[in-house]
């Protein structure tokens, strides 16, 4: 590519990046007024749904909370501590029904109770053998 080429296509891009055309899309195009607005949530490829909610202490940086995390605030009265843990009991990572949700105070005490259900199921099996 000419000297002369590269020159004119520099310029063409800083006009691109810095125009007030530009800037007037991006800001009409964010959120609901994007085209693949839905509603404020989304769900992740591990199955659990988020809510966007930017004000709430537990938000993340584009500003969405774990919704299982909402409603075991709003069923308690009270925000989560940071240790605190929402666990599925159903293990369907969807389903935030209150009765399906449990807050446990750590991560320890989360994990222990993963470790005792692998254990009985370890357990079950022995047995059928």
């Amino acid at each position: 590519m000419r000297e002369e080429t590269k020159k004119i296509l520099s310029e063409a891009r800083k006009g691109k990046h810095f125009s007030p055309q530009t800037e007037f899309t991006k800001e009409r195009t964010r959120g609901n007024k994007n085209t693949n607005w839905k509603g404020g949530e989304y769900k992740t490829i591990n199955g659990y749904i988020h809510i966007l909610l930017p004000s709430h202490v537990r938000a993340g940086k584009r500003g969405y909370v774990p919704e299982q995390i909402l409603v075991a605030e709003k069923y308690l009265g009270r925000f989560l501590d940071d240790k605190e843990v929402v666990h599925h009991i159903n293990e369907v990572k969807h389903d935030n029904r209150p009765e399906n949700l449990y807050v446990f105070p750590s991560k320890i005490e989360h994990a222990r109770h993963h470790m005792n259900l692998l254990h009985k199921k370890e357990e079950r099996v022995r047995s059928n053998l």
